[in-house]
């Protein structure tokens, strides 16, 4: 049985209020490269779900207030697989 490497980085998006840029952001990332983690800082324009929709390989944490972009980075860390971490503004 081969060994199939998992992704070498997590790609860490921090969201709020972002729905309108999430589907081109989360679609420029090959997902068999890249674990993607999307942190929404409690968006009121389903944000949340959009990532969801679109890309449903992310691992996606709907926070339940604005922790701010430090707040989400750090939410989004500690759900990473790897331990290399690239940040990424859905805009």
């Amino acid at each position: 049985m081969r060994h199939v490497p998992g992704p070498s980085v997590s790609v860490l998006v921090v969201s709020w209020q972002s729905a309108t840029w999430l589907e081109r952001c989360l679609t420029a990332i090959d997902p068999g490269e890249a674990e993607i983690i999307v942190a929404d800082n409690a968006s009121t324009d389903g944000s949340a779900a959009r990532a969801r929709t679109v890309a449903p390989h992310a691992t996606v944490i709907a926070l339940d207030r604005n922790l701010g972009f430090a707040g989400g980075v750090n939410a989004a860390r500690a759900a990473a697989r790897t331990p290399r971490l690239l940040l990424l503004n859905p805009d």
